[in-house]
């Protein structure tokens, strides 16, 4: 009789483990999920352009930022960002850097490209860029190649209009005309 209870209590208890163990397994289901042979996901990707207001000299630095959103349920192991001038046919590469997580496990990624200085007579600076990321299992993915496209806005004073010039000395000759009759007629 106390063999069979001692084989009872360990059937259950080891039930009881199992079934516990399994279980939890159900239940905590944060660290699982399916990999895919798929490469990331890009988001948020289109042409940018900026407007730049010239400083005194006339001219513009300007910075040309790389930026994408990114996301893969394997995980996001490198994002680069690619550009090349309008009319070139060299691309420089940057390793992008984490900025930030975004809803829904968007990772978010920014790096630094070229530095120009735009002038008078070199207006516009436009580059070809596009990315590629991989996940954690070496799948990758490039995106389409966008625009971005920098302008600057020089301010030059407008020549003055000849209306105004005329208007304003005949008004500052029309008040000194009137100061002039009003201080004469109190003289006498």
């Amino acid at each position: 009789m106390k063999k069979i209870r001692l084989t009872f209590i360990w059937a259950i208890t080891t039930l009881l483990l199992v079934s516990a163990s399994w279980n939890s397994n159900i239940i905590d289901t944060k660290g699982y999920f399916l990999s895919d042979d798929q490469g990331p996901e890009f988001k948020d990707l289109g042409n940018f352009y900026a407007d730049f207001l010239a400083n005194d000299t006339n001219e513009a630095r300007i910075h040309l930022h790389l930026f994408v959103t990114v996301r893969d349920s394997d995980g996001i192991d490198t994002v680069i960002g690619s550009y090349t001038d309008i009319n070139g046919t060299i691309w420089s590469n940057v390793t992008l850097t984490i900025y930030g997580t975004l809803n829904d496990d968007w990772m978010y990624y920014v790096g630094d490209g070229e530095n120009v200085t735009l002038n008078l007579e070199k207006r516009i600076k436009i580059w070809n860029v596009k990315y590629y990321a991989n996940d954690t299992l070496g799948n990758w993915n490039v995106s389409d190649v966008m625009r971005n496209s920098y302008y600057l806005l020089a301010w030059q004073e407008p020549p003055p209009n000849p209306l105004f010039v005329i208007g304003s000395i005949i008004g500052v000759v029309g008040i000194c005309a009137f100061v002039v009759v009003v201080w004469r007629k109190r003289r006498n």
